[in-house]
């Protein structure tokens, strides 16, 4: 008899996030209340055996926005200059506590879009 190996490959689930320039309002917390429920499905189904490998549940957070800077150079103070990096992280936390409330349950890797500006979306933009 003859082994082979069976190398299966799982299901990546990329979802999108939210662009992070004020709070959470009622339509994010419905989508990712449905969402959470189709997860668990579907991690519900892998441990009882039925999908293997377990799914990979992927995010991204928008943190880098027009929305973000006009939201950031609203706010400012006389004499400060705006910062939306650090307004994008307030909302961005703000956000997880949301859906932390909700029981909704976090991503297994999250994605913000000032993390891949350089190595992937200038390049793009530069073909």
């Amino acid at each position: 008899s003859s082994s082979s190996s069976s190398s299966s490959k799982g299901t990546a689930w990329y979802v999108c996030g939210p662009t992070v320039y004020d709070s959470s309002h009622l339509g994010h917390a419905r989508t990712y209340v449905s969402l959470d429920i189709l997860r668990r499905v579907s991690l519900r189904l892998h441990r009882d055996g039925v999908s293997s490998p377990r799914p990979l549940y992927v995010m991204n957070i928008t943190d880098v926005d027009d929305k973000i800077i006009r939201r950031s150079m609203e706010i400012v103070s006389d004499g400060d200059e705006a910062d939306p990096i650090a307004l994008a992280r307030f909302y961005e936390r703000e956000f997880w506590q949301d859906l932390e409330c909700l029981h909704v349950l976090p991503p297994d890797v999250v994605c913000r879009v000032s993390e891949h500006v350089e190595e992937t979306i200038v390049p793009y933009i530069e073909k």
